[in-house]
């Protein structure tokens, strides 16, 4: 499940077309497991449940799962075995355009924003 580079002359799809996800996954700090999936899929259908087959489920008609830090968290909850018929669009990444005076957090550590 790396992170993969769309090349330049890739065409971008036409946008009504697109089947798409926003996710969140809580995951106790503890046990490891889903406490909790929260769900927005284009259509405007809304999922909350724990249930980690419904949620896949619910998203099997999707092309494209959303999530901040989808990769490198969520998707070892939702996909354990790292099977998955979906393109990942992580927003963990698209985080330092828009906020650039906020910096990713490195792993085990928390949000930090930059001093001015």
């Amino acid at each position: 499940m790396g992170i993969e580079e769309v090349e330049e002359n890739t065409s971008i799809p036409d946008l009504n077309s697109l089947r798409y996800a926003f996710i969140d996954t809580e995951v106790g700090l503890k046990d490891h497991k889903i406490h909790d999936i929260g769900i927005l899929r284009q259509d405007e259908a809304v999922f909350h449940s724990a249930s980690r087959p419904d949620a896949l489920d619910f998203i099997k008609e999707c092309d494209y799962i959303c999530g901040h830090n989808i990769v490198h968290h969520d998707a070892k909850y939702l996909f354990p075995d790292g099977q998955r018929q979906w393109t990942l669009v992580d927003t963990l990444y698209m985080s330092p355009p828009a906020f650039p005076r906020t910096s990713i957090p490195q792993p085990g550590q928390g949000r930090q924003t930059a001093v001015r």
